[in-house]
């Protein structure tokens, strides 16, 4: 079995499954976590990832916390995160402004454009490896 490439951080188990399936589809090796917390945990693991998708509203930490934590601490993953949210204009024009991610999609996703953004950032040059302490 292959390492997983793709972290995917959502919390609702239908898009989970629907993200599941898109990746696999596109030759990615997807790992699925629900929550902001677990996703710091699993990057603290020094994990190289090509793509992360990134639910905006999580519970325990939401993906405004989390985008903060790689701010500071592994900036250069940001440019792999592909956020996803059903949320409002002015939430998605938040993150838009901050401009730190490579991308923002609305739910529902579509499959197309998914596939193009996350072709973009899997392409992306390999960086140094990530230290998240």
């Amino acid at each position: 079995m292959r390492a997983p490439d793709v972290l995917i951080i959502e919390d609702d188990e239908p898009t989970q499954s629907f993200l599941r399936i898109v990746c696999k589809h596109l030759g990615y090796a997807p790992m699925i976590l629900g929550e902001g917390d677990e996703a710091i945990a699993e990057l603290e693991k020094n994990q190289e990832w090509r793509v992360l998708l990134l639910d905006l509203y999580l519970p325990k930490r939401n993906g405004f916390q989390l985008i903060e934590d790689l701010r500071s601490r592994a900036p250069q993953l940001l440019s792999r995160m592909i956020l996803m949210t059903a949320g409002g204009e002015r939430d998605i024009q938040r993150i838009r402004d901050l401009g730190l991610v490579h991308c923002v999609m609305r739910k529902p996703l579509d499959i197309n454009e998914l596939n193009q953004r996350m072709a973009t950032c899997a392409s992306m040059p390999s960086r140094v490896a990530v230290r998240l302490h």
